[in-house]
């Protein structure tokens, strides 16, 4: 007898998607979807429903999956907390509407256990994989912080500071063309490259592809308390910021972003014995328990 757990996952972008069966529950995120349910609410042919490109798991290769998926394991930004998160809230939301009666209630609330488990252990302290990351990191001491650009790099950036309470500006030759690129960020300020300050920033990104000379000029008197800048053009090293300030460019970056790879490497391959080594547990304890799950959480 198995954990009688049973999931369909259904990678986004897909068809106006519904599950086989309405004893599915469906939680859904940026990137698939994962309906789950109990053995015992099916009836009739459910499989011959599934979408083109479902996939369904069993037992414990479903529990395997779940927490591979709720560990970040399959996230672009590996290890990242959001997707666990959601699941939670999918798992409130449920056992709430179901009045705590689900037959797989007892099994997923081990499942959020074993997870924190495996963050604890293997994933705590993986960041900087990414620039927006990096940037973050780099600027974390700062309250006071400006970005010189408009293009697809700050758009990556921008999300990462939109839960800091900062004093955030993005200095831009267009600021009406930028509204659209603040619309999610209320607290941000656009700034035209025109506009004399003095401003108050502490850390600049420049993101911009400006010239050496042409920085030193623009920010010879805007940035009095300037502290820190993080210099992300591709031409940065041929044609360094002319500055007096400190300056982190783009090969620094890459260099940090390669170390933090190899560190990922190496969490994801420990993360995934973890995972093993719980799922082995799980069989064990499971063909020890004749009554199934539910004698296993008694």
């Amino acid at each position: 007898m198995g954990t009688g757990l049973i999931i369909i996952h259904q990678e986004k972008p897909a068809p106006v998607w519904q599950a086989p069966h309405t004893s599915f529950e469906v939680w859904s995120t940026c990137l698939r979807h994962i309906a789950i349910a109990h053995p015992s609410e099916l009836s009739g042919c459910w499989e011959r429903r599934l979408e083109p490109g479902g996939q369904v798991f069993r037992d414990e290769e479903a529990y395997e999956f779940l927490l591979e998926i709720l560990s970040g394991l399959h996230s672009p930004l590996v290890a990242e907390t959001e997707v666990f998160g959601q699941f939670k809230a999918f798992l409130d939301e449920t056992l709430a509407k179901r009045k705590g009666i689900w037959p797989v209630q007892g099994l997923l609330l081990n499942l959020v256990k074993d997870v924190k488990s495996i963050r604890q252990s293997c994933l705590i302290g993986l960041c900087g994989q990414s620039y927006g990351s990096l940037t973050r990191k780099h600027l974390a001491p700062y309250s006071q912080l400006g970005v010189l650009g408009s293009g697809r790099l700050v758009k990556d950036i921008l999300p990462w500071f939109a839960k800091k309470e900062i004093d955030l500006r993005l200095f831009c030759r267009s600021v009406e063309k930028a509204h659209e690129l603040g619309a999610g960020f209320p607290s941000l300020k656009l700034e035209s490259i025109r506009e004399g300050g003095p401003f108050g920033t502490q850390a600049l990104v420049v993101a911009a592809p400006i010239a050496g000379n042409w920085f030193r000029d623009w920010s010879k008197h805007r940035f009095p308390h300037l502290e820190l800048i993080l210099d992300l053009r591709g031409e940065g090293e041929n044609d360094p910021l002319q500055t007096s300030v400190p300056v982190v460019c783009l090969r620094q970056f890459f260099s940090l972003l390669e170390e933090n790879r190899k560190q990922t490497q190496n969490a994801v391959a420990d993360a995934r014995s973890h995972i093993q080594l719980i799922v082995k547990q799980l069989r064990e304890s499971v063909r020890n328990r004749p009554f199934g799950w539910d004698d296993l959480c008694a």
